[in-house]
């Protein structure tokens, strides 16, 4: 997120706590950046993003992957909030462990295969016990790295199966 901003205007003034509150409630997961465009570097860069007012809010997706998207909320902390995290892609997969972690590990590689070569990335899968009723303990849900994923369905399965409890 970058506010395109000027010292001398009020309403950026005004922004400027709520950016900040912003800006530390979700770093470091989504950077925010405020630029001046009346100090004569940056000028060619606001004249390039097509700043007319101040301030100017703008998202901008990372590694340059689509086009700036302009922010037309509200300025306030949880408005500003709000919208940065509808930008992030969510690239959680559900799983279901009541079939066991073989099944469900193998039936979830092979859709990530079939994604992959689709284009569309899992980074983390959430995990989440069906045995809650008789093990109220395990009913966490864990959103874990991909790569964590296997361990982590195999040890659940290990714990559950050592139970030798009907569920």
């Amino acid at each position: 997120m970058v506010a395109f901003v000027a010292p001398w205007c009020g309403h950026c003034k005004t922004l400027g706590p709520e950016f900040s509150a912003a800006a530390a409630s979700l770093s470091p997961l989504i950077p925010f950046y405020a630029i001046d465009c009346d100090a004569a570097a940056n000028k060619p860069l606001c004249g390039e993003q097509g700043v007319q007012g101040f301030p100017t809010i703008k998202a901008f997706p990372r590694a340059g992957k689509g086009s700036a998207r302009e922010y037309k909320g509200e300025r306030k902390k949880g408005a500003l909030v709000e919208y940065a995290k509808e930008l992030v892609p969510d690239r959680v997969k559900k799983l279901r462990a009541d079939e066991g972690a073989d099944k469900v590990l193998s039936k979830f590689l092979e859709e990530v295969c079939q994604s992959d070569s689709n284009n569309q990335r899992t980074d983390h899968i959430e995990i989440r016990s069906t045995s809650c009723f008789a093990y109220p303990s395990l009913c966490s849900i864990d959103t874990v790295p991909l790569e964590s994923a296997w361990t982590s369905l195999v040890q659940s399965s290990e714990y559950l199966s050592s139970q030798n409890t009907q569920y």
